[in-house]
């Protein structure tokens, strides 16, 4: 498979740090991508670049994925992984055209590249 184009960033947001670095394998042939293990982190890392696609954990050691939602921009897609959705927030959530997967824990990290593969697309698409 090759690498996605040079201006496609992508941004993972774990506070596992197993999960990150299996995912950080498993796209690093084709993507670029910035990781952060907080909401924290993520916000920061938001703040100075432009992510297309945004794969985030939902419970996080200081609040969930779904509030990085209030300052993506319209175009980035995310992916939210959890193992909880029952929780009324990942339901009402998953309404949001911005959420393109809930991925629910465990999943296979394989299907999660097809998964980006799509969603990349669909930012591009966005964004023009």
């Amino acid at each position: 498979m090759a690498r996605m184009s040079t201006g496609v960033l992508l941004l993972l947001v774990d506070d596992d740090p197993v999960q990150l670095e299996v995912l950080s394998e498993l796209l690093q042939e084709h993507f670029v991508f910035e990781r952060a293990n907080s909401l924290a982190g993520a916000r920061g890392l938001l703040r100075r670049n432009n992510f297309d696609v945004l794969i985030t954990d939902y419970e996080l050691p200081d609040g969930n994925g779904l509030e990085l939602l209030k300052v993506i921009p319209d175009y980035t897609v995310m992916i939210l992984v959890t193992a909880h959705t029952d929780l009324p927030d990942v339901s009402a959530a998953k309404r949001d055209r911005r959420i393109f997967r809930v991925a629910l824990k465990p999943y296979d990290p394989k299907i999660v590249l097809g998964w980006v593969e799509t969603a990349v697309k669909l930012s591009q698409m966005r964004k023009k």
